[in-house]
């Protein structure tokens, strides 16, 4: 399963949303503040990597979160 595909399952899960696609529009999402922080844990744990509580408030799009994955800073 490639990146995408799994940063793609870890938020359909979390939102119940499955239309997601690597340049949907996280505010297209309609994520809130607490699904945030649970993707960024599911993110962590999937991926074994750590990253900040707000690393997707200046991301815009799942392609974004996918670089971030692959890139960890």
């Amino acid at each position: 399963m490639s990146t995408l595909q799994r940063v793609i399952k870890i938020i359909e899960d979390q939102v119940g949303n499955r239309d997601i696609q690597s340049d949907t529009k996280l505010d297209y999402i309609g994520t809130d503040s607490l699904d945030e922080v649970e993707i960024v844990m599911l993110l962590e744990e999937d991926f074994s990597i750590e990253l900040h509580d707000d690393a997707l408030e200046t991301l815009v799009t799942v392609q974004d979160i996918v670089d971030l994955v692959d890139s960890p800073e």
